[in-house]
């Protein structure tokens, strides 16, 4: 019965969209190189938004969104763009998705939000290369 019961939950978290990402904290740390994977907070994201640019140089621009109770940067390429998520109270990181085809969007670092895109509002926006 046991096993039973093990297998049904396994099953259940799979459903539920349950996997191995890693915390925004594990993600976040810094890399070989000592630069950071992130940009920890919504006030640092507005400060500079090309600071996103150093994070994947091969990308071409940032977008920052306010959304209803969630903030957003969008760092777009050709056919991928990764988006991170700030809490919009605390103002911290609380994931990030990466979107691409055909694969469709998968979060990659804590945990991803609905967001109502209709909500959103564009309120900065960069070129990351000349």
């Amino acid at each position: 019965m046991t096993a039973d019961l093990d297998t049904t939950v396994l099953i259940l978290l799979a459903a539920a969209g349950c996997s191995d990402v890693p915390s925004i904290a594990s993600f976040c740390s810094p890399m070989d190189a000592g630069r950071a994977r992130c940009v920890a907070t919504w006030s640092e994201a507005q400060a500079s938004p090309a600071d996103f640019c150093a994070l994947e140089p091969q990308f071409g621009s940032i977008t920052l969104e306010v959304c209803s109770g969630i903030d957003i940067a969008q760092l777009g390429g050709v056919d991928t763009t990764f988006t991170y998520y700030y809490d919009g109270a605390s103002e911290h990181l609380i994931g990030i998705a990466r979107h691409a085809p055909p694969t469709g969007t998968e979060p990659v670092a804590g945990s991803v939000p609905s967001v109502d895109q209709a909500s959103c509002m564009t309120i900065a926006g960069a070129a990351c290369r000349p």
